[in-house]
């Protein structure tokens, strides 16, 4: 089999095992726990429901904010995309951003808002809850800047651009709870409630 061929396969199995990881773990996760709920895995870690419909401090709030994110994550899509179709160094972590910012997509399409329910804690300390998606974004965004350290400053000066839009891709890791059904009161007593961000 040719090299590049089986390159393909990897970049296109890499891509479908992190999208179908992802909607499949939402998916279990809406169907077993009530908003708000949580169950204890690990002394530092909890499976929990949150619904991420908004963005850090409630920005793009309203009815046009699905749109808007959803426009912006598929520019990103397309960039990396198109850069990744000229440059094979980075095709593999561009699979997991993409696969990662389209898993979150379809949340936005099919329940207005992002899915997440990783809770990680330290004693009464708990790290914004996150979803398979997110951590796929992060560590193709952390690869994607290695590569690019490690190529000429031509190379890096042309990715510079790609690397400018990917931070709208993060956004929707901040969000809200407003209009899912809970009492926020109640949520800013409760560490597993919080909204990504509200503690930064």
């Amino acid at each position: 089999m040719p090299k590049g061929s089986e390159k393909h396969r990897v970049v296109a199995f890499l891509f479908l095992f992190t999208l179908l990881s992802d909607q499949l773990s939402k998916l279990f996760v809406v169907r077993n726990l009530h908003l708000g709920e949580s169950i204890n895995i690990f002394p530092f870690f909890n499976v929990v429901r949150v619904q991420n419909r908004g963005v850090t401090f409630g920005l793009l709030s309203g009815t046009l904010q699905p749109i808007v994110l959803i426009i912006l994550s598929l520019v990103v899509v397309w960039f990396l995309i198109d850069y990744a179709r000229k440059n094979k160094n980075y095709r593999l972590p561009a699979s997991l951003i993409i696969g990662g910012a389209i898993g979150n997509i379809i949340d936005r399409i099919v329940h207005k808002s992002v899915v997440d329910f990783l809770d990680f804690h330290f004693g009464s300390y708990h790290w914004p809850a996150f979803n398979i998606a997110d951590s796929a974004i992060v560590v193709g965004v952390f690869v994607l800047l290695l590569i690019s350290y490690s190529e000429e400053k031509r190379e890096r000066k042309k990715m510079s651009k790609y690397f400018l839009l990917i931070p709208l891709l993060l956004i929707s890791a901040c969000g809200g709870l407003e209009n899912q059904g809970v009492d926020l009161e109640s949520a800013k007593n409760n560490p597993l409630l919080v909204p990504p961000c509200a503690n930064k």
